[in-house]
């Protein structure tokens, strides 16, 4: 799948379809750099534009750029319109990423937003719970 989608690119190599499918792959098969290639010219595609944010900053993250992840998973939450699996995952890896930087009040606040409409979404309901108590603790 992944030579074809990048024989596909050479002879489409505007197709920004394709250019996010093939990031994608490459995502899926470790090659990081090139994937971040392919997302950020995908980001160009109006219907691509918020999971092009969201997959540069998984990137991002992956690569231990949290600084980079948290910019790019900040354009793709402005570009998200629904509370749908995509935003929870966007709002659920910046907490993540709140959180190894010990920013408990802004990982909560992600976390949170996940919570309010979807306790059973990965561990959220445990890591709200867990920056609650942390909290009250340093209270």
């Amino acid at each position: 799948m992944l030579q074809n989608l990048g024989k596909q690119i050479k002879k489409y190599p505007n197709d920004l379809t394709l250019r996010f499918q093939y990031g994608g792959a490459l995502l899926e098969t470790g090659d990081v750099d090139e994937a971040i290639k392919q997302f950020q010219l995908s980001v160009k595609s109006a219907k691509f534009k918020a999971q092009s944010f969201g997959a540069l900053g998984k990137c991002f993250f992956q690569k231990g750029l949290l600084d980079f992840a948290i910019n790019q998973y900040q354009k793709a939450l402005e570009q998200a319109r629904t509370m749908d699996n995509f935003k929870k995952e966007v709002h659920y890896n910046l907490g993540r990423i709140y959180e190894q930087q010990g920013e408990n009040d802004l990982a909560l606040e992600q976390f949170q937003v996940i919570y309010q409409e979807d306790i059973g979404y990965e561990d959220v309901s445990q890591r709200v719970e867990k920056l609650y108590a942390a909290k009250k603790k340093g209270q």
